[in-house]
């Protein structure tokens, strides 16, 4: 949010490209505020990563919070990648899903582009 809003203080608009990553655990939450340089995991987060545990539990609670994070700013940003963390591929399109990515729907509509 606060890089968000610092950019809509600039003189002109600055497309902005949003990073997601769906914590896995806590501690890949952990890590990831602890460990990475410039990376920030707000206390909320970290505390249900905690209460989500690990294994299933807590991917799926990682791919909510990043769900409800692309919800929130999709309307601010120009785009969104997403970086799996510990080769769970399947919780990035699992974050997409919600946008309706692979949906059949969806496939069509690829088929009929190409």
């Amino acid at each position: 949010r606060k890089f968000l809003d610092d950019v809509m203080q600039l003189p002109r608009p600055v497309p902005v490209l949003m990073g997601l990553c769906p914590l896995v655990s806590s501690r890949n939450a952990e890590f990831l505020h602890n460990e990475v340089p410039g990376m920030s995991v707000p206390q909320p987060i970290r505390d249900r990563m905690s209460a989500a545990g690990g294994g299933p539990s807590g991917i799926a609670e990682g791919v909510k919070i990043a769900r409800e994070m692309l919800d929130e700013f999709k309307c601010e940003v120009v785009g969104c990648y997403i970086m799996p963390q510990l080769g769970k591929y399947e919780a990035a399109v699992s974050v997409l899903e919600a946008l309706g990515y692979g949906t059949p729907e969806a496939v069509a509509r690829r088929d009929a582009a190409h």
